[in-house]
């Protein structure tokens, strides 16, 4: 199973790779939920396509490579690399023309063979740097408070 789940998130990275914001359906679970310090929130299909769709407006020609993978039952740990042109506004950045490389570590959950849970760990440059961004698909406020008492159960998601 587990090499499997690896497939899986290979294929996924493929996804981000081709920019296809369409194939989000087939590669996450209705309930999915990404939690990132350093980004919105991501609850569900539709906020993880905003998410891409905002990722790839900023960063037209992002590409993702594959550091490091690991998986374990129902998890796979990713370590990552990505390049981008900062082509449009990123979380409240403006566009710089430059040349961003973002590094991070997502561990996933998977069920019926989609990740339905990301906790993910992210190096931005300083300047990309933006924390308590407000969480896609979530009103204000409410995300808020939903936010802070989750941060502390991160651990409870990933099953220790």
């Amino acid at each position: 199973m587990s090499e499997d789940y690896k497939t899986i998130l290979r294929r996924w990275v493929e996804v981000w790779n081709e920019g296809n914001v369409d194939a989000v359906d087939e590669f996450v679970t209705d309930t999915y939920v990404r939690h990132d310090p350093n980004a919105p929130e991501v609850r569900g299909i539709e906020a993880e396509k905003q998410l891409m769709a905002m990722n790839l407006s900023a960063l037209p020609d992002l590409r993702f490579a594959i550091e490091d993978m690991v998986a374990e039952g129902d998890k796979v740990v990713l370590r990552w690399t990505c390049h981008g042109t900062h082509k449009g506004e990123l979380l409240g950045i403006p566009p710089t023309d430059k040349q961003v490389t973002i590094s991070g570590t997502d561990i996933f959950r998977l069920a019926e063979g989609k990740p339905r849970y990301d906790a993910a760990a992210r190096r931005y440059p300083r300047a990309g740097r933006r924390r308590g961004a407000e969480p896609l698909g979530q009103p204000r406020g409410e995300a808020l408070c939903r936010r802070t008492s989750e941060n502390t159960s991160t651990s409870r998601h990933l099953g220790e």
